[in-house]
């Protein structure tokens, strides 16, 4: 018998679709082959100080905290430094910028020799100033050569980093996020929980579902839902995030509580997907969004805006429609058009069950992870 590869995962972002992918990691890999460390942040997820382990692997809290801080952040790189040198790894994988920049130092600094980085989403992109994008590129290309792979999660995130020529492409791979197959149980009924809401019960309804924060840009899916023509919807946001009041305060000062419905975070988002006619995402930046490919898999027709990552998955009129980020008037003729469009609705859902289930699964991602740590360096 073989002794297991140990593996070590380092993140700074522990919510949101990096939590799941580091759980879908914890639970998916061969634990005949793998031991892994998870090396977690509870800054945005509190209860992971209380846990005792992570989905039945080694849970280490050290805290990273998101914005540079001079003193933070040495503190942290020095607790990184110190638990590598007494656990050596044979590979240490970092998850997003923070901990990618934290944990490939530390990793360095201890000798270790298979070190994987996965973005999640670069902190460059399009609507960032020019200057901003020109730092941040620079650390993540200085980054990149003490870097053994970087895992890119859809496409679009590939030709980012070939753009802003991060890496070449021998060092980059293309792992696609996937997600289990959504079957609704239905066990949560529509019309009563139209009414709960405040609702008549025959109302359409049009879903959000993401952080509310500025990458998410709620914003933008507030003043759709207001220039509508059709009323006989209800706009529902689940999530929360540093925007929270911002768009709360949106919401009253437009006057359209009585049709936008703003439930916070939700423990079990799918449970009520099956309940959207039409599932709305307005990123201006993304890896590869899981909250678009569980809308994909429980069969919701999905529009988003064009922004790389989302494109992977969107293929406008095929899979789902496609609006410019931050053009909110498109987003509503959009809406408009596809809420009482049946046919549309069906011919979309149906595509985009298809490409998730051929594409994007979580075994096919968990495989080719596996092929990475096992590879050569």
């Amino acid at each position: 018998m073989f002794p297991k590869m140990k593996i070590c995962h380092v993140s700074e972002a522990t919510s949101g679709g990096v939590l799941t992918h580091l759980i879908q990691l914890a639970k998916g890999l061969d634990r005949d082959l793998f031991q892994q460390t998870f090396v977690l942040s509870s800054i945005k997820n509190p209860k992971l100080k209380y846990e005792n382990d992570f989905r039945g692997n080694k849970l280490i809290i050290i805290n990273i905290v998101r914005n540079i801080s001079f003193f933070r952040d040495l503190i942290s790189l020095i607790m990184l430094i110190w638990f590598f040198k007494k656990n050596k790894f044979d590979v240490i994988h970092c998850h997003s910028s923070k901990a990618g920049v934290l944990g490939r130092i530390a990793g360095i600094l201890t000798r270790h020799k298979k070190i994987i980085y996965t973005p999640h989403a670069f902190s460059f992109n399009d609507f960032n100033p020019k200057i901003k994008n020109l730092v941040y590129a620079f650390i993540e290309r200085f980054m990149a050569r003490i870097t053994t792979k970087i895992v890119c999660v859809s496409k679009g995130e590939y030709r980012e980093a070939l753009k802003y020529n991060i890496a070449s492409e021998k060092s980059l791979v293309i792992i696609p996020n996937g997600v289990e197959e959504i079957i609704p149980d239905y066990k949560l009924n529509k019309i009563k929980w139209l009414k709960d809401l405040g609702g008549i019960g025959s109302e359409k309804i049009i879903g959000f579902v993401g952080r509310i924060d500025e990458q998410k840009n709620p914003e933008m899916f507030i003043r759709a839902i207001n220039e509508m023509v059709d009323n006989n919807f209800m706009a529902i946001i689940m999530g929360k995030g540093p925007l929270t009041e911002e768009i709360n305060e949106l919401i009253k000062s437009l006057n359209i509580a009585h049709k936008v419905k703003f439930l916070g975070e939700v423990e079990n988002v799918k449970e009520y997907l099956h309940c959207f006619d039409i599932f709305v995402s307005t990123s201006l930046w993304e890896g590869m969004p899981y909250a678009i490919l569980e809308a994909m898999s429980a069969e919701i027709p999905v529009v988003a805006t064009k922004i790389p990552g989302t494109m992977d998955l969107i293929i406008d009129g095929q899979t789902g429609l496609l609006v410019p980020a931050k053009n909110y008037i498109i987003l509503k003729d959009t809406l408009d058009k596809l809420l009482n469009d049946t046919v549309s609705q069906q011919f979309l859902s149906n595509n985009a069950k298809k490409l998730v289930t051929e594409y994007y699964t979580i075994t096919n991602m968990v495989n080719m992870i596996e092929e990475v740590y096992l590879g050569e360096d």
